[in-house]
């Protein structure tokens, strides 16, 4: 796989909420802005650009 096919399939898929999601925020009693409130700290900025509350690379 080419670099460029590569990162058409991320930009395919990336964006898409994972259904599972839903099953973890119901166990753990949170909203969707709280995780990801709680997840923003371990996003490595070096890395990966914040554009409308998704990670971009």
């Amino acid at each position: 796989m080419s670099r460029e096919e590569a990162i058409d399939l991320v930009e395919q898929w990336d964006p898409i909420r994972q259904d599972s999601l839903d099953f973890y925020l119901d166990y753990l009693e949170i909203t969707e802005e709280e995780f990801m409130d709680a997840i923003e700290p371990m996003r490595d900025e070096r890395i990966w650009e914040k554009q409308d509350r998704v990670a971009t690379n």
